[in-house]
């Protein structure tokens, strides 16, 4: 059977997510893998029913498309089309295909921290602070301190980019937009820490936790 996407829908390059709400259904054990499949094209139910199935997590058409509802809801996805299917020369149906409504999502950094990590001890953050100490002359950071500093420079570095975006030219944006979505996540990630490096002295920033 041949088929057509027409996608009809226009997608954003960044889409800055700025209530807790939304940010939880990001995090969703079952609805990032939706969010992660559809950053690689838009994509019909039965599209993801088969990607679901390879990655050795079945779930039915039902459950998918309760899934790409609660997203809708959140606008994190929207109908982006149809896929139109030919069965015979004479018969043709179609399927509606879903998109993320932007590329890449930025939230702040304060939403992304789920609330055991908040009140102490945090396994990552204590092995970071420990391989920079060549860095501060073999001095070892405050745990607190450290972790309170991540927080900071993570959401300086959201805020960044966002700003970054509100003065982009549109020639500039064309270009951005050709980027797979991977190659964008590099671009983002690359292009915060540059801003925020010439911003912001971090050994002078990371000694105040000696």
């Amino acid at each position: 059977m041949d088929s057509q996407d027409v996608i009809t829908y226009t997608q954003k390059i960044v889409k800055v997510i700025d209530d807790e709400k939304t940010a939880k259904v990001i995090q969703d054990e079952n609805l990032f893998p939706v969010l992660r499949y559809l950053q690689k094209r838009p994509m019909t139910i039965m599209d993801l029913v088969s990607i679901f199935k390879k990655s050795g997590e079945e779930k039915s058409n039902k459950t998918i498309y309760r899934y790409l509802h609660t997203l809708i809801k959140a606008k994190l996805v929207a109908k982006a089309g149809k896929r139109i299917i030919s069965i015979t020369e004479d018969e043709l149906k179609s399927e509606t295909l879903y998109m993320r409504t932007a590329k890449a999502f930025i939230f702040p950094e304060a939403l992304k921290h789920d609330k055991d990590m908040e009140k102490g001890f945090c396994p990552v953050f204590d092995a970071a602070r420990f391989l920079l100490k060549p860095v501060l002359d073999g001095k070892t950071l405050d745990s607190d301190c450290f972790q309170k500093f991540l927080f900071k420079i993570d959401q300086e570095r959201d805020d960044l980019l966002v700003e970054l975006f509100k003065n982009i030219e549109d020639s500039s944006i064309r270009e951005i937009n050709e980027l797979k979505w991977r190659e964008l996540e590099y671009c983002l990630n690359y292009t915060s820490w540059a801003a925020l490096a010439a911003k912001i002295d971090m050994k002078k920033e990371l000694a105040k936790c000696e």
